[in-house]
């Protein structure tokens, strides 16, 4: 394989890296978005008890969502 075909498939593979780990990020911003906004709406406009099922779920989809961001940076780690 030439040189020149080598650099072209790792720029392939490169972008290809690139486009996972975005997507990766972007799945865990929508996590933290819809696992912070969401139930901080929910939980002002009801009562304490059910407010709390609401703090619940954001203390499960904040952290899913920074470990997807994180899963996406160690994709990078992946680029040639």
């Amino acid at each position: 394989m030439s040189d020149d075909e080598q650099k072209r498939l790792d720029t392939i593979h490169n972008e290809r890296v690139k486009l996972m780990a975005t997507w990766m990020n972007n799945v865990g911003v929508g996590c933290v978005i819809a696992g912070f906004l969401a139930p901080s709406i929910g939980a002002a406009t009801l009562e304490l008890p059910k407010a709390a099922w609401l703090i619940l779920a954001q203390m499960i989809w904040i952290p899913i969502g920074v470990a997807l961001h994180f899963m996406g940076r160690r994709i990078l780690g992946g680029l040639r």
